[in-house]
């Protein structure tokens, strides 16, 4: 197995939700994060990995939108998200309209932007049963997003990668969703497909050329 002894990233368990008293429930290894405030319509929250992206090399992930938003699109988002942003008062919402550090994501209505009102076009619609890829280039300062394997674009990461700044995955504010980040590519059997192997992980689709499981 090309993950034989790696620790891999999972969903935080001590400091889930960002905001107190919501109701976020992680499961299958805290891989899994729904039920409670995760339902549309119901208060802010935000998850985040147990893992803060290192400084260099390029490293991936996947995320198996299990139920988003189907109404208010743009509050289902897949992404990083800083120190700064997890520091403040706005974490929990730091997909939504946080003013306090920064945030990059993919939204379920195929937009990208800095807060519910301040959105960008960027690639295709995502909703319930879709895989979506993240490649985090620290190196370059990149951030790309796949969907079912087919590349959405390049977003650039417009921030200095040190102790303060530092960024780990996160989602966001509405839905449930399961993690891969290289440990089980069936995504808790909810994906059927052939698996692929590479960057010491195993995926449901392959990742980029020279990136690695977080």
């Amino acid at each position: 197995s090309p993950s034989a002894g790696k620790n891999f990233a999972t969903w935080q368990p001590l400091i889930n939700p960002l905001r107190g008293g919501e109701a976020v429930t992680l499961s299958e290894g805290n891989l899994r994060s729904g039920g409670g405030a995760s339902a549309e319509g119901a208060a802010y929250a935000s998850v985040v990995s147990n893992f803060r992206l290192p400084d260099t090399e390029k490293w991936f992930w996947e995320v198996y939108a299990e139920a988003p938003a189907t109404a208010a699109t743009s509050r289902t988002t897949i992404g990083i998200i800083n120190e700064a942003c997890l520091n403040s008062t706005e974490a929990a919402q730091a997909h939504y309209a946080s003013g306090a550090g920064k945030f990059y994501g993919y939204n379920g209505s195929g937009t990208t932007g800095e807060n519910d009102s301040n959105l960008d076009s960027y690639g295709d619609s995502y909703a319930a049963g879709d895989i979506i890829g993240v490649a985090f280039n620290a190196d370059d300062n990149q951030l790309s997003f796949y969907k079912n394997g087919v590349s959405q674009g390049v977003i650039p990461v417009e921030d200095t990668l040190d102790a303060s700044t530092g960024f780990y995955p996160c989602i966001g504010y509405f839905g449930a969703f399961i993690l891969n980040a290289g440990q089980d590519g069936t995504f808790a059997g909810n994906h059927s497909g052939t698996l692929v192997t590479g960057g010491n992980g195993e995926w449901a689709y392959a990742p980029p050329t020279g990136y690695l499981a977080l």
